[in-house]
Formats: structure tokens, C-alpha cells, sequence
């Protein structure tokens, strides 16, 4: 039964279209890694999808 709960098929997506919803994002990592971190927290503020 949990397989069947989790297939595509069974599911719709519903637009949440509301501009209080919101997600905050944090992240924790070695500071040997902060330059690769960096990174990645600019590729994701380049490409995450705007308000609109």
C-alpha cells in the first residue's frame, strides 16, 4: 500500500499561488568546503524561480 501512496499517478499538483508562502533555506558545512558552499548558494539565488 505505501508504494501505491507514493506513484505519480496518483497524485495532482495544486498551484499554490499565494505571496505569503515562502521557504527559507539554511545550510551547514565544513569551512574547508565554504568556497564550494559559496558556490552552490550562488548557482541556486541565479536560478531559483522569482515571485511574480
Amino acid at each position: 500500500m505505501t508504494d501505491e501512496r507514493f506513484m505519480t499517478h496518483t497524485r495532482t499538483a495544486v498551484s499554490i499561488a499565494n505571496p505569503a508562502n515562502r521557504i527559507d533555506f539554511y545550510a551547514t558545512f565544513l569551512c574547508d568546503k565554504r568556497r564550494l558552499a559559496l558556490l552552490i548558494q550562488q548557482y541556486l539565488a541565479q536560478y531559483w524561480p522569482q515571485e511574480q
